[in-house]
């Protein structure tokens, strides 16, 4: 890594495998324990790279608006995206919300008008709410069906039928969900 010739422009290390990565001149490495370089796929050439990890999948987003997951580019117009779990959201230069499986890369939702300028800025993990920026600095929050359907599943696992109950009428989730996911 030391002795690399050419400009690198970002490296970082996925918790997932502990794997170290680096990018230059568009060529996106891995460096291997024993310190070998090995290509792993090239991008186009950017002064910065925006980069996450989500469990095992690898997120970039290039200085051209393309966003790529695991080398492979899902869209050529994001603006923001953010990671939760197994799913990423982002927002599109025609100003649409997108809700995207990293692993099937199938989208799990209707995507979303949004306002324009609007920015991605937090969603978590455990609850169902996601916040964007608006362009004249407010705050909206919202609850795409995927996260509220996710947190129903995890209340239904962990055998609190009321709380997935209330989210259910809350969100207006069909009640034969109780059912239909957990027949037994």
């Amino acid at each position: 890594l030391l002795n690399c010739d050419r400009r690198v422009v970002w490296v970082g290390v996925q918790p997932h495998s502990n794997q170290l990565f680096m990018a230059a001149e568009g060529r996106i490495e891995q460096v291997g324990e024993d310190g070998q370089v090995h290509h792993v796929a090239h991008l186009p050439v950017a002064d910065k790279y925006d980069v996450k990890f989500a469990q095992e999948h690898i997120l970039i987003l290039g200085r051209d608006f393309e966003l790529y997951v695991d080398w492979r580019m899902i869209s050529d117009s994001v603006t923001s995206y953010l990671v939760s779990g197994d799913i990423c959201l982002y927002i599109t230069l025609d100003h649409k919300l997108r809700v995207v499986s990293l692993s099937s890369r199938e989208q799990l939702a209707k995507e979303r008008a949004v306002e324009l300028g609007s920015r991605l800025v937090v969603c978590s993990k455990s609850s169902t709410n996601v916040t964007m920026q608006m362009p004249r600095g407010n705050l909206e929050t919202i609850h795409p069906r995927p996260f509220v359907v996710r947190v129903i599943k995890q209340l239904i696992d962990e055998l609190k039928y009321v709380e997935a109950l209330k989210e259910m009428k809350k969100h207006r989730i069909d009640m034969n969900m109780l059912v239909d996911y957990k027949p037994d």
